[in-house]
């Protein structure tokens, strides 16, 4: 009878300060009206049942983890953004009707909220607490901080926000974008990377697992929360917090090891073309060779013309004399297209037509 009445009591108290039909165009009003999810240039968040907090910084429009330092999930985190942008006022407890309520703002669950976040948007940071759900319509108590008065909103805000860093981590293992030899057709450092990718494979498989388990005991938390007492609630959020410390250290020390063996086979690379570059532009009478792989302007180069591009003959030379046959390819497949270009060269006489910067 105690529950039912306080039940109908809460129906009575929000169903009083939902906006009712006269007031249908203050109901279609965004609780952030202004804000814009393009311009925001950083978010910090601090969950009640993490003592870290985590912090991710975009920068030319992709976002990095600063806090902890890891790449990051782009898509995850301008979605959760995007989500933010649209959250709509679905009722408003005014600082006079907080202090009605027994308990104040613990009826809210904004005294411990659930999470704290902090946006910034240029010169604006948007401060706001995030408390418990309602009891009625899965919706969400929230605070915005330097306000009297407390909103309901939508309750997804909570649900998609992060549970640790590794929620809007980069889950990929292996990067090999940064490393520039890599675009070449080189044969026989195809064959190296081939045999480092089945290496690596069963730790891959190994971390794979580990994060199952962790996404498992989270989900376990998230489903099981309000039937667990507060000793089982604890330990699960200790146990989650354990693996997930764990799951943390290996995959860096994964991704440190990969790295160190990539960059071993591509010192072996080079190390091996390097006096075939140099023959070659002997043979040919060329007086410099540059480096194209960075444009300008993180590189030297502004411009050239395919003429003086040397990148395929070297390498065809170099995959000559590796001794690797090049790899089988069915009758009707289409040649792979052609490489990246890492070296041109200026003949030293006559010079190659082309603008040069004033």
């Amino acid at each position: 009878m105690v529950v039912a009445l306080g039940l109908g009591a809460y129906i009575f108290l929000f169903e009083r300060h939902t906006l009712n039909t006269g007031e249908r165009a203050q109901q279609a009003a965004k609780l952030f009206p202004d804000f814009d999810p393009a311009k925001v240039a950083s978010v910090e968040i601090l969950r009640s049942n993490n003592v870290k907090f985590i912090r991710a910084e975009r920068a030319n429009d992709e976002w990095r983890l600063v806090q902890p330092a890891y790449p990051a999930q782009s898509t995850a985190i301008d979605n959760w953004l995007g989500l933010f942008s649209s959250l709509d006022r679905r009722a408003y407890f005014s600082a006079q009707d907080l202090l009605a309520q027994p308990g104040g703002l613990t009826a809210f669950g904004l005294d411990s909220p659930q999470a704290t976040v902090m946006i910034q948007q240029g010169t604006r940071k948007i401060h706001v607490l995030l408390g418990a759900k309602t009891q009625v319509g899965e919706k969400l108590y929230l605070q915005q901080v330097g306000s009297d008065g407390v909103f309901v909103t939508d309750s997804a805000l909570l649900d998609r926000l992060p549970q640790s860093a590794t929620d809007w981590r980069d889950p990929t293992f292996l990067d090999f974008s940064a490393l520039k030899f890599n675009r070449l057709n080189v044969r026989a450092g195809q064959r190296d990377f081939e045999v480092l990718s089945k290496k690596l494979e069963p730790k891959q498989n190994e971390l794979k697992g580990m994060n199952d388990e962790v996404e498992a005991l989270k989900k376990q938390l998230n489903t099981q929360s309000d039937k667990l007492n507060d000793d089982s609630r604890g330990t699960l959020v200790k146990q989650i917090e354990q693996k997930q410390k764990s799951l943390e250290r290996q995959v860096q020390d994964a991704r440190d090891d990969a790295q160190n063996q990539q960059n071993e086979i591509a010192q072996r690379i080079l190390a091996k073309m390097g006096p075939m570059i140099v023959k070659y532009a002997g043979d040919n009478g060329f007086g410099v060779i540059m480096d194209t792989s960075n444009p300008w302007p993180n590189g030297p180069v502004l411009w050239y013309g395919p003429a003086v591009d040397i990148t395929r003959p070297v390498v065809e030379l170099y995959n000559a004399q590796s001794g690797v046959p090049a790899p089988t390819r069915p009758a009707a497949a289409r040649p792979a297209p052609g490489s990246t270009k890492p070296a041109t060269t200026t003949p030293a006489a006559p010079k190659p037509q082309g603008t040069q910067p004033k």
